[in-house]
């Protein structure tokens, strides 16, 4: 096995050694820039005790590098569709052709990913989630939140708990949310709501999906399979009917790369503790991640590629939208701060593909709406074809540009709305 995961990433080495070779695109007045080679690396050797015999969670193949860099299913993606009316085997998250069609026949798994501690890294399944939505928690930190429709993931986590910004993802998507469990007041909150069946969290009988691999006392050991996730949704109730998930807009070969600043590189700081930045590599045609390694100061930051244990991939984003959106607090004590982003209605964003930048709205009409993307002139923003990260950063956080470089820090507000009583439970 160590024989065939150096073949791979040997291959993978001269995939982009080729793809490097070849003149990088060259849209709008950007410099041109020698494109430097991805990072990659060995994964430590690690073999997880397995405490659930019926949960097989190592991955049944691994894809060949070669058919990975660049999916297929871009080059046949029609050249434009969205923001409705998609053909029944096209997935309107990401735009790509899906077989089988069963797959698209579900509602979509939302699912929370730690970030913290470091020692967490590198994930499961993150390169296989049609969206991953980033925001801050508290104590400097932040978390991820994927969700899985038209690929399936053998193995999803670590599986951590829930905030009550994953409510708003659940009602876009009409999805599942598969957690580990959260503060009794944001439990005591979704309980007797409308979202409650549509909560997944550890039991002691849902394992299958929702098993641990190493210490049950463990916070960091919860994972999930995301095919098994679906039939135990199934099985306990769920419609999994296929829900009207339209308001993105797709082109594989966008005239705005004729427009829009060139962004090569996107900073994200949310605090000394949490930071990282994508870069964009002209031959893959995505952009790819590195990670805090420790606690930094912000002249001196410290990375490492962040990768995918499912797949040996470092993370990758077809697409980047930096979404500010309003901070508000969900619970407030001497002790406590629970943070809750408003998204709804509509505000300011930034969108990245394809090494450009440009300034959008973002809106969502109601509750149950899915979010779109347009212009300032009210055009609808084409995203490419594939992947889209999503960072929620607040509407009052300061940016600033050198070179070809874009960079965003992470700032709370001064005041913020503070409840006056716990919450409640709500009716649906």
């Amino acid at each position: 096995m160590r024989f065939l995961g150096s073949v791979r990433r040997l291959c993978t080495l001269l995939v982009i050694g080729l793809a490097a070779c070849q003149a990088p695109p060259a849209p709008g007045p950007a410099p041109a820039t020698a494109e430097p080679t991805p990072t990659l690396r060995t994964l430590p050797t690690r073999a997880p005790t397995f405490t659930a015999g019926a949960f097989d969670l190592q991955p049944t193949h691994k894809p060949d590098p070669t058919a990975t860099i660049i999916p297929s299913e871009f080059f046949n993606a029609d050249p434009s569709y969205g923001p409705g009316g998609f053909a029944l085997d096209i997935d309107p998250l990401t735009g790509l052709r899906i077989e089988p069609l069963a797959k698209l026949e579900r509602r979509p798994m939302v699912i929370k990913i730690t970030n913290f501690p470091r020692d967490v890294r590198p994930q499961w399944g993150l390169n296989a989630a049609d969206h991953v939505y980033e925001y801050y928690l508290e104590d400097e930190l932040t978390r991820f939140v994927g969700v899985f429709y038209g690929n399936d993931a053998e193995r999803v986590g670590p599986i951590r708990s829930g905030r009550p910004f994953d409510e708003q993802l659940i009602r876009a998507y009409k999805g599942i949310l598969a957690f580990a469990y959260a503060d009794d007041r944001l439990i005591d909150f979704w309980s007797g709501s409308d979202i409650e069946p549509f909560l997944i969290f550890e039991g002691k009988n849902n394992c299958p999906p929702m098993c641990r691999i190493g210490s049950e006392n463990s916070y960091n050991t919860l994972f999930t399979d995301t095919a098994q996730l679906s039939e135990y949704a199934a099985r306990r109730g769920i419609d999994q009917a296929r829900q009207d998930l339209g308001g993105l807009r797709f082109e594989a070969n966008s005239k705005i790369l004729e427009s829009g600043a060139p962004a090569l590189r996107l900073e994200i700081r949310f605090s000394p503790e949490s930071y990282h930045y994508w870069e964009y590599f002209p031959g893959l045609r995505r952009y790819l991640r590195w990670q805090d390694v420790e606690r930094r100061a912000r002249d001196a930051e410290a990375f490492a590629p962040l990768f995918d244990s499912l797949t040996d991939e470092q993370v990758f984003a077809d697409n980047l939208i930096v979404l500010r959106l309003p901070a508000v607090y969900f619970y407030k004590s001497k002790s406590t701060e629970v943070y809750d982003f408003k998204f709804s209605g509509e505000g300011s964003a930034y969108a990245l593909r394809e090494g450009r930048i440009f300034e959008i709205k973002w809106r969502r009409a109601a509750p149950d709406s899915m979010v779109s993307l347009s212009f300032l002139n009210g055009a609808p923003y084409p995203l490419k074809p594939g992947n889209a990260w999503f960072e929620v950063i607040t509407d009052v956080s300061p940016q600033q540009t050198q070179d070809l470089t874009w960079r965003f820090e992470f700032k709370l507000p001064e005041f913020m709305p503070v409840p006056t009583a716990t919450p409640k439970k709500r009716s649906p």
